[in-house]
């Protein structure tokens, strides 16, 4: 299916957005073992910015996972909350044929066809998010939709830096800070 349904819009005329947060789902199984929009939303909702000036995109690969999430964020707990919030539905070809599983989704002999369908993924959130909130943003911050913690600071930490690119490396449950400066 080539056809992408209008985004679902589920808040009120937007403001000016410093950040946007942007995560890719293929199913129910992206949010991880016993997770589900509940706790991604939670998650984001934990983050001390200041949630007015905070636009969500999520692009969801499965219908029912798509409707499941759309009905969560349409709860009145969650309608108003952030700036904006703009749901979208797409497969994306070849998307079947590389497999969910930890095991099988991180074996080497698909990688480059799996990242290469991640890209393909974000670049299509990244334009049908910045397209439907009719505005510009300052940042842009990636979350998998299974990351179970985040410091509630993150945007503020990531502003501070003042570099164009910033990414977070996690090792051993340390959070390590590097940036990367593209001119």
């Amino acid at each position: 299916n080539n056809i992408l349904p209008p985004p679902t819009e589920v808040t009120l005329p937007p403001q000016s957005s410093d950040v946007l947060i942007l995560t890719i789902l293929k199913d129910n199984t992206s949010f991880g073992s016993k997770r589900t929009i509940k706790n991604y939303i939670h998650l984001i909702k934990s983050f001390s910015y200041n949630p007015k000036k905070i636009s969500v995109g999520m692009l969801i690969s499965d219908q029912n996972t798509y409707d499941e999430v759309q009905a969560y964020w349409k709860k009145s707990s969650n309608l108003n909350y952030f700036n904006q919030i703009k749901i979208f539905h797409k497969l994306c070809e070849g998307d079947n044929s590389i497999g969910r599983s930890d095991r099988l989704r991180h074996a080497p002999s698909i990688q480059k066809k799996r990242r290469s369908l991640l890209a393909r993924y974000r670049n299509l959130l990244l334009s049908l998010t910045l397209g439907n909130i009719g505005m510009d943003v300052d940042n842009i911050l990636w979350i998998d939709a299974d990351m179970a913690m985040i410091p509630s600071n993150i945007i503020e930490t990531f502003q501070k830096t003042q570099k164009k690119i910033v990414t977070v490396q996690y090792v051993k449950n340390n959070i390590i800070l590097h940036t990367f400066h593209i001119q």
